[in-house]
C-alpha cells in the first residue's frame, strides 16, 4: 500500500503551518497531551484494536503512539502538505464528510485530538467521525478549555471556540454518542495560558511562535514537569479537555 492515498480534495491549512514547524513530540504541550491519553486510555492501546488518527497533521500522535507500544495508527486529513510531511503510514486524504462505504465501521478507536475547535458544525463532524467506528467504538477527543482563555493565539490558530465540561457532554449527546469519561487537563498550564492571553495583547510580532515556542529546551522541560503537577481524571481547572465518547 502507497504512505499516502488521495481520496478527496486538498484543504491545504496555511494557519496550522507555523503551529506544525514549531511543535514535536518533545515539545512540552504534545508530551503532557499524550500522558493524559495513558492516564484514562492505557488499556485500550493494544495491538488487536484498529486505530485512526481524524486530523492527524504530520503525525505527532502517531509517531507516539508508535513509540508506546508499537501501535499501527491510520491517517486522516485534508491537509496535503501536512499528510505530505508526515512519515507514518497508511495515510488518508480524506473529507471524513464523505462518509466512504469502505471506511464504514471500520476503527475500534479513533482520534481527534485538537480538530472540533476549528470546525464551524462540531456536531456534524462528530457524526461523520462516527461513521469510522465499529459499534461500541471509543472516539477519545482532545479540546482547548474556558472560552476565559481566548485569546489572539486562539484567533491566529483558527480556532473558533474552547469548551467547558457540560459542552463536551452536550457535544457527544447531540452528535449521538454515549460519555465515557471526561477530564480537563493542564490545571498549572490554564494559569500560563491566562497569562500569555495578555501578553500578546502587548506584543504580537509573532502571535504562534510568541504563544507556543518555549524558547529552549531547558524551559520546556520546566514546563512539562509543572504540567505533570496534577491529578488525572480531574473536573477542577484546565487548559485542556480530554474526553471517550463510545458509539452503541
Amino acid at each position: 500500500m502507497d504512505k499516502l492515498i488521495y481520496l478527496s480534495q486538498d484543504k491545504e491549512s496555511s494557519v496550522l503551518e507555523e503551529w506544525h514547524e514549531i511543535t514535536d513530540i518533545h515539545h512540552f504541550w504534545v508530551r503532557k497531551r499524550f500522558d493524559v491519553l495513558l492516564k484514562l486510555y492505557s488499556k485500550l492501546l493494544t495491538t488487536e484494536k484498529k486505530f485512526c488518527d481524524v486530523g492527524c497533521g504530520r503525525g505527532l500522535l502517531q509517531r507516539q503512539l508508535y513509540l508506546y507500544s508499537g501501535l499501527s495508527v491510520d491517517g486522516i486529513d485534508t491537509d496535503k502538505k501536512a499528510l505530505e510531511n508526515n512519515n507514518n503510514v497508511n495515510l488518508y486524504l480524506y473529507d471524513i464528510y464523505e462518509c466512504r462505504t469502505e471506511f464504514g465501521e471500520k476503527y475500534d478507536v479513533i482520534f481527534v485530538f485538537d480538530v472540533l475547535e476549528h470546525v464551524k458544525n462540531d456536531i456534524m463532524f462528530l457524526k461523520s467521525c462516527a461513521h469510522l467506528l465499529k459499534p461500541y467504538g471509543y472516539m477519545i477527543i482532545n479540546v482547548p478549555a474556558s472560552n476565559k482563555l481566548f485569546s489572539a493565539y486562539d484567533w491566529q490558530v483558527g480556532h473558533l471556540r474552547r469548551y467547558n465540561l457540560k459542552e463536551i457532554v452536550k457535544l457527544a449527546e447531540s452528535s449521538g454518542l454515549t460519555i465515557d469519561q471526561v477530564s480537563y487537563w493542564g490545571f498549572f498550564l490554564y494559569f500560563l495560558v491566562l497569562m500569555r492571553k495578555y501578553y500578546l495583547i502587548i506584543k504580537s510580532d509573532n502571535i504562534i511562535r510568541d504563544g507556543l515556542h518555549p524558547r529552549n529546551p531547558t524551559i520546556n522541560q520546566l514546563l512539562f514537569l509543572l504540567s505533570m503537577i496534577e491529578r488525572i481524571p480531574q473536573r477542577a481547572l484546565g487548559s485542556s479537555i480530554m474526553a471517550g465518547f463510545r458509539k452503541l
